[in-house]
């Protein structure tokens, strides 16, 4: 199984909003005053939307180990 250019493309076209949010996390976890701006403005269902969609966009990272020469 190989995957395409366009394949690999759409799925990191699809993705970059998660990673973009996944990133202000990673930056709430190192600025408090920032984390409890983020925590306070996010709702219980962006979260619940948020960490659906992260189990999704990991088993696709996963998936692509399958090519690595």
């Amino acid at each position: 199984m190989h995957i395409t250019d366009e394949d690999f493309d759409r799925h990191k076209d699809e993705y970059m909003p998660i990673f973009v949010r996944l990133l202000a996390f990673y930056i709430s976890a190192r600025y408090p005053a920032y984390k409890e701006r983020l925590t306070s403005i996010l709702t219980k269902v962006e979260a619940q939307e948020i960490m659906d969609k992260t189990k999704e966009v990991f088993a696709w990272v996963q998936s692509l180990k399958k090519f690595l020469l």
